[in-house]
Formats: C-alpha cells, sequence, structure tokens
C-alpha cells in the first residue's frame, strides 16, 4: 500500500496508518506478535500486548510534531520513543507527557489538555523547538510497553496551531476523506479495501503472483506490478 496519504500533502514529514502488519515489516521492525484490530472512524489499528510488541520504523527527520489516535487501555501507557529514550510520551495516571520536548503543548481529542482516559483519543505534541527523531517506536517508551492500540500516525517538521490540530481530530484537515468511497491496499494480489468507511469493496487479482508481482511502492509501502499481457 502506498504511503503517501492525507496528511503527507499537508506538510507532514512522516506518516503511517497502522493498519497493515505487512506494510509495517516493510517499513521498519516489527517486534514480537501485535495484530490489526478495529481503529477510530471506521478504519483499523494496531494492536499491541503491553508486553513485548512494539513497532520499530526509522525516520532520520526534523521534527517539531507528533500526532496519532491512541486506544489506551488504561490510564498508564507507554505511547512512543523517538530516539532512544530521549524524547518520548506516555501516560501516566490519566496524565500525557511528552518527555524531553522543550515546552510542548499537548492536545488530548482536539483540544489543549493532557487528560487521558481508558478508550479512544487523538492526541498530539508540538513544540516551536525541533529535535530529530531517529527511530519511532511505537508502543514503548525505549523501556516499558503499552497495551495499546494506534493509528493514524504523523510526524511534522513545524510547529502546528490549535485550528489545525482540531481539525485533525474533526477528520476535516482533508477533504477528500469526507466522499472516499474505498481505498485499496495494492499489498496483496487480492487487493483489500482498507478505507475508514469499511465498504469492504476488496478486489481480485487475475494472472497475479504474490511472489514477483508485489513490488517495493512510493514511501516505503508496496505496488502490484501488471505485465501489459494478462
Amino acid at each position: 500500500m502506498a504511503r503517501m496519504w492525507r496528511h503527507e500533502g499537508c506538510g507532514a514529514v512522516f506518516t503511517e496508518r497502522c493498519d497493515s502488519l505487512a506494510d509495517l515489516r516493510y517499513r521498519g521492525t516489527v517486534t514480537s506478535l501485535p495484530s490489526i484490530v478495529a481503529g477510530p472512524r471506521g478504519g483499523r489499528a494496531t494492536s499491541f500486548d503491553g508486553t513485548d510488541d512494539k513497532v520499530s520504523i526509522p525516520v532520520n527527520r526534523s521534527i517539531n510534531s507528533f500526532a496519532a489516535w491512541v486506544y489506551f487501555t488504561s490510564t498508564t501507557e507507554e505511547v512512543a520513543d523517538f530516539d532512544g529514550g530521549t524524547h518520548k510520551m506516555k501516560a501516566t495516571a490519566g496524565t500525557l507527557a511528552a518527555t524531553g520536548w522543550t515546552t510542548p503543548t499537548i492536545y488530548v481529542d482536539g483540544a489543549a489538555g493532557t487528560t487521558v482516559t481508558a478508550g479512544w483519543h487523538h492526541i498530539t505534541a508540538t513544540s516551536a523547538t525541533a529535535f530529530t527523531c531517529t527511530n519511532l517506536q511505537l508502543a514503548t517508551d525505549n523501556t516499558g510497553f503499552g497495551a495499546v492500540r494506534i493509528a493514524d500516525v504523523s510526524l511534522w517538521g513545524r510547529a502546528l496551531a490549535a485550528a489545525e490540530v482540531a481539525a485533525e481530530y474533526a477528520g476535516t484537515t482533508f477533504s477528500y476523506d469526507r466522499s472516499l468511497v474505498s481505498n485499496w491496499a495494492m499489498s496483496d494480489i487480492n487487493p483489500q479495501d482498507v478505507g475508514w468507511p469499511g465498504n469492504g469493496n476488496n478486489g481480485t487479482g487475475t494472472g497475479l503472483v504474490a511472489a514477483t508481482d508485489i513490488v517495493p511502492g512510493p514511501y516505503g509501502g508496496y505496488a502490484i506490478e501488471f505485465n501489459g499481457t494478462n
């Protein structure tokens, strides 16, 4: 599945839907056995067990902001690490913190604040001071592991304004999602509809062989190669 999606058209330096383990393995390293489950807004998410599951993806970009949908199993959970433990995000007793960030502003569900409860929340951390995200690790703070589900991760090379964060939470940053019917993951010879409306318009490949016709695509994803014959 191509990695370009709605955020990249608006200046994000990195995005990951977290809706396909195959794509996550292509981009980085999947540790232990996370699984794909139902996500927010009818989409999909990656579920981590809080014991040893994590995903690590090399990024090596300067960032000011991080945003994601996160399902907290409890009010104390590890969310993400950005550079081996110096910059990280974790919720402790219901308070979300961006440790190591310089004077960060934290948003929960589109509004400035740090309180999270068990369940789905859209979280954002943003700062005027950039740092280098060398390796993005999800569901860990480089020490412990979080029992979380994560979807729609984005990293930004600038500080996000409050109105932009609110638009991210509301799903209005990009209008094409409103009329989206289907979105096919081109990482399977029988393409699966992974669009967040959940219409299930799955496809059937003809004359395709997974071993040779599923090839690297743009932005670290996959593509289907067609031979022009059958």
